[in-house]
């Protein structure tokens, strides 16, 4: 029941280097009365979280993501990470998967012993300025710019070894 709102240093009234910002974490446990628990700096981007798991780039390393137990204090602990085949581009946390994208490549991996994450397989989706990615089900959906047109590409994800493009939409 944590909300994780992050803040890039562009975002922020000082700057700050590319990659780096602040997160404020708030508890959620009575959805009446949002708290305030605690603010981290430092932390990279891109990120991604279970109710129980923070996946976050690595600011001084873009090809590492770090992994961190959230507690319900709001507390985190690093408790492993892992080191991508490219630049970490954007992330995506699903049950105990982690949809990694690592410049145009869709990277699935397992999640499930962070001790000893797997690359279970990949899918070059082509586009390099993604904007989103979005789970729902056994798809994945990642919007991009191409050139200057807004468009979405649906991934299938049923079996993980051998990701599937399910279907493309315009959206200009």
């Amino acid at each position: 029941d944590l909300l994780l709102l992050y803040k890039s240093s562009t975002d922020l009234p000082s700057g700050g280097p590319e990659g780096s910002g602040v997160m404020n974490i708030v508890s959620l446990k009575d959805r009446t009365r949002p708290v305030f628990l605690r603010q981290e700096s430092g932390l990279g981007w891109p990120f991604s979280a279970t109710e129980s798991r923070l996946f976050i780039g690595d600011k001084s390393d873009n090809s590492r993501v770090r992994i961190l137990d959230l507690n319900q204090d709001g507390s985190m602990s690093e408790v492993a990470s892992f080191h991508a085949m490219g630049s970490v581009r954007s992330l995506l946390a699903v049950d105990q998967r982690l949809i990694v994208v690592e410049g145009s490549t869709l990277v699935v991996m397992d999640t499930a012993d962070v001790k000893s994450v797997r690359r279970l397989g990949k899918i070059d989706i082509g586009k390099s300025a993604i904007t989103s990615l979005v789970g729902s089900g056994h798809f994945v959906y990642v919007g991009f710019i191409d050139p200057r047109i807004p468009r979405i590409m649906s991934i299938d994800l049923t079996n993980p070894q051998t990701p599937l493009v399910a279907g493309r939409y315009d959206t200009g």
